[in-house]
């Protein structure tokens, strides 16, 4: 199964790197890569979120993308389970979980 070894403290490493949970407003998990939208782009540390789960980088403005292939998922449900405690889904209310795409049974 895709991301078995994706372990909470990737996640960890990577929120930490993206300025901490209380710098996100939002995660979105697309197909091969996740979408995180950050508060404020200077707390983010570029270097460290290059570790062997993201093959890519990319970013603009408040957005910043990971590449990381077929775990895109479960790295941003872990991401996502990390930030629980705190309000990440920008005051809407709405759980960031309804945004993930439910596997197909």
């Amino acid at each position: 199964m895709c991301g078995e070894g994706i372990g909470v403290e990737t996640a960890s490493l990577l929120l930490q790197s993206l300025g901490g949970a209380s710098n996100i407003r939002d995660i979105e998990p697309c197909m091969l890569r996740i979408r995180i939208e950050v508060e404020s782009p200077e707390l983010v540390d570029e270097e460290s979120l290059r570790v062997s789960e993201v093959l890519a980088l990319v970013r603009s403005g408040n957005i910043v993308q990971l590449v990381t292939g077929v775990n895109a998922r479960s790295i941003a449900l872990q991401m996502l389970q990390l930030c629980l405690p705190q309000d990440v889904s920008a005051g809407t209310g709405k759980s960031l979980f309804s945004r993930i795409p439910q596997p197909i049974k």
